[in-house]
């Protein structure tokens, strides 16, 4: 496979390039729009939605949808409802935590950032207790970082958080 040089960050990359544009790689492309975006977000919002009205996508989302379900299922076990009701039976402090932070954030209390604070992507969040007894006390972050902290991969410590996105930034 050929190798193209980034125009950008000046790497020498095999894969990591669109083929409609050889110019510049994945990362840098991704860098510049979501700077775009973050500083004009208005913009951003109402293009999106032209988008989408124009393309008929809720239409389009909901068919295909409709036919991956179809085709693959929801693989989820006969009694997935059953394990989320047990879960909130035996683990009622989890639960009730998970209720709080929920209705401060929908009245507005507690604040959701835009960015992880694991690797600082901008993406859908979630919030980590560390402690159920104080439920408005969370860390917001990914599902990927969330996975990694129980897993025992990355702490809650700042200091940890910066060396894993440095190393997943740099990826």
């Amino acid at each position: 496979m050929k190798k193209c040089k980034c125009l950008t960050c000046g790497e020498n990359r095999e894969v990591n390039f669109y083929p409609y544009n050889r110019s510049r790689c994945k990362g840098c492309i991704s860098k510049r729009v979501t700077a775009y975006q973050v500083a004009h977000p208005e913009e951003t919002k109402e293009a999106h939605a032209r988008t989408r009205a124009k393309l008929g996508y809720k239409e389009k989302q909901a068919k295909f949808y409709k036919e991956w379900y179809a085709k693959n299922g929801r693989n989820r076990a006969d009694n997935y409802m059953e394990g989320i009701l047990e879960w909130g039976q035996e683990h009622p402090d989890r639960l009730r935590a998970s209720w709080l932070l929920r209705y401060a954030v929908k009245i507005g209390k507690v604040i959701k950032p835009l960015l992880c604070e694991g690797c600082g992507r901008k993406t859908k969040l979630s919030g980590h207790h560390e402690d159920y007894s104080d439920p408005l006390k969370v860390t917001w972050i990914c599902s990927s970082c969330h996975k990694k902290i129980h897993l025992g991969i990355i702490g809650l410590d700042k200091r940890d958080f910066k060396e894993y996105a440095s190393k997943y930034k740099g990826a």
